[in-house]
């Protein structure tokens, strides 16, 4: 019988010890103020600070779950601005796979400049496609028409043969086509 997949929890529990162990006190307090504020059900914009001033990225990781299980709407401009922060470059897709948890319709257009600032394919533009494939809208058709010319003719080129993110890109042009053309498909039925 396969062991049990630990929790969160646990998981966090684990990595406190683990940075005790190694003497690493300051993330230690900041694992356990995280552990503390999901045991107590804490706001969860209280850990915002430590999302936005942690030099942890096992500690912004736990942060950002957190934040994502959270389903409160105003953990999104804080877990949008770590993902756009350059310090955060290799990491983003935490931020973003917490933003996948709620709809980011109103925020299409941050999801679209993200993605076209992506010179590569990484797991940040596959998290952004991601959120992009979950928006349910509905949205303004200009806006919607703007992203998605955005999307299928950038203006900043990708490296050399990258095709795997020019894939992101028109996956991410064909979800929001699917959606909107759903969207006015509804329209039409209520008119009728």
């Amino acid at each position: 019988m396969p062991a049990r997949k630990p929790t969160r929890l646990q998981e966090l529990r684990t990595a406190i010890d683990r940075a005790t162990a190694e003497g690493n006190d300051a993330l230690a307090a900041e694992l356990s103020h995280v552990r503390h504020a999901v045991r107590t059900k804490a706001d969860p914009l209280a850990l915002v600070p430590l999302l936005e001033n942690s030099t942890s990225y096992i500690t912004k990781a736990f942060v950002a779950e957190v934040l994502g299980a959270a389903g409160d709407v105003r953990v999104l401009q804080p877990l949008m601005r770590a993902a756009a922060h350059p310090a955060n470059v290799r990491h983003t897709s935490w931020f973003l796979l917490a933003c996948a948890r709620y709809d980011c319709s109103a925020h299409l257009a941050f999801f679209v400049r993200f993605l076209l600032t992506r010179t590569e394919a990484d797991e940040g533009m596959v998290s952004a496609m991601e959120v992009i494939e979950a928006m349910k809208g509905p949205f303004a058709p200009v806006a919607v028409k703007r992203a998605i010319v955005k999307l299928l003719r950038p203006t900043q080129p990708l490296l050399a043969g990258d095709t795997q993110a020019e894939l992101f890109r028109v996956q991410a042009a064909y979800a929001l086509l699917d959606t909107y053309f759903g969207q006015v498909d509804r329209d039409w039925k209520n008119d009728v």
